[in-house]
């Protein structure tokens, strides 16, 4: 009788949708939509986000 198949940890099963880092069984990702993002930064990048500091709180005082 034969083992059944599984996928081994570490195993490529798919490509970050921004950058194309492998994206590997058991590694923690963002899925949008139906994209699989590696990161938070890509996340930012795919959809146009940008990271900013947050500006003085005197600023927006009217």
């Amino acid at each position: 009788m034969s083992e059944p198949v599984t996928d081994a940890p570490g195993e490529v099963i798919d490509y970050c949708s921004q950058c194309g880092a492998e994206i590997t069984l058991g590694r923690i990702v963002i899925r949008f939509g139906r994209e699989l993002l590696c990161d938070t930064n890509c996340l930012c990048d795919w959809i146009g986000a940008e990271e900013v500091t947050a500006p003085d709180q005197t600023k927006h005082e009217k």
